[in-house]
């Protein structure tokens, strides 16, 4: 049982310190690895310690408690700021909020097709020009993906050796999008306090 437990501990370990370097195109198999060698139960087990029938809506309900707050700072830029950059080499606010809502959606697509055509073939952006509204729509697309995701396409290898040098789990390709989100939820933070606002919401919305 210790030693169980021991493993475990490891694993987790393991899984976190290869969360923080999966953006290399060569460090995202050793991301895709940690994940499905510490977690073959799939992402649902990080969040609900496996998988039961109410498990889609708790995974639509992490997903939220992150985009919500996403959407939360995407109020907080006014049109005369979309174009906003902290540097040259940045992507300007707009940008960022498109990159960050079309990404999960992206990646939700490919989990629930199965292969990596939605790689290729991105997401057809809105013609919606207002940030939070077009937040808003990726938003629901996306869940409405979620909620329907059974165990078996958390399970199932998808062939993403064309853009990420190997197979990968749905499961895995979950968690990366979300700390996808994560990460650049945190540059937002930093647009929006530069803008001026300091009243910020917690970086996790609280049920």
């Amino acid at each position: 049982m210790l030693e169980k437990e021991e493993r475990k501990k490891t694993a987790i370990v393991e899984f976190r310190i290869s969360a923080t370097i999966y953006l290399r195109h060569k460090r995202i198999a050793c991301f895709f690895r940690a994940v499905d060698i510490a977690y073959p139960c799939s992402f649902y087990s990080v969040l609900n310690g496996g998988y039961h029938m109410t498990a889609q809506n708790q995974l639509v309900s992490h997903f939220l408690s992150h985009r919500n707050v996403t959407i939360e700072l995407a109020e907080k830029i006014s049109r005369e700021h979309y174009d906003y950059k902290p540097a040259e080499t940045s992507m300007s606010a707009q940008e960022l909020v498109k990159h960050i809502v079309y990404s999960f959606l992206m990646f939700a697509n490919v989990i629930n097709d199965g292969n990596g055509s939605a790689i290729q073939n991105k997401p057809k952006e809105e013609a919606e020009t207002d940030l939070v509204k077009l937040a808003e729509a990726c938003t629901e697309k996306t869940t409405d993906i979620l909620s329907q995701l059974t165990e078996e396409q958390l399970n199932r290898e998808i062939d993403l050796t064309a853009s990420f040098g190997r197979k990968v789990t749905g499961a895995a390709l979950l968690q990366l999008a979300m700390e996808h989100e994560i990460h650049h939820k945190g540059n937002l933070f930093v647009y929006v306090r530069e803008m001026g606002h300091t009243e910020l919401p917690f970086y996790q919305q609280k049920s």
